[in-house]
């Protein structure tokens, strides 16, 4: 691993890991998720992240992280650190 890439910083929830300025040095996974669901495809941004469910083709869309304009499409503005469903998906 390169120098300085051990630990990312969550300022915004992006981790998943259900903390703002908590950050990982290993992998983690991210906190409330569906269970018993895997991901068919993931979309990673700056300050925020999606999922796309696959179980049963339910295709159901999660994200976490930074929402000032509206990026997680839960309605609201709030930035969540766990993932919330997409509304209307």
């Amino acid at each position: 691993m390169p120098s300085g890439a051990g630990v990312r910083i969550s300022i915004f929830g992006q981790l998943g890991n259900g903390g703002i300025t908590a950050g990982n040095a290993t992998p983690a996974p991210v906190m409330g998720l569906p269970t018993g669901e895997t991901i068919s495809q993931l979309s990673v941004g700056v300050a925020h992240n999606c999922a796309v469910m696959a179980v049963m083709g339910s295709g159901d869309v999660w994200c976490w992280g930074r929402n000032d304009d509206g990026e997680l499409g839960d309605r609201t503005r709030a930035t969540n650190p766990i993932p919330v469903q997409v509304a209307g998906w």
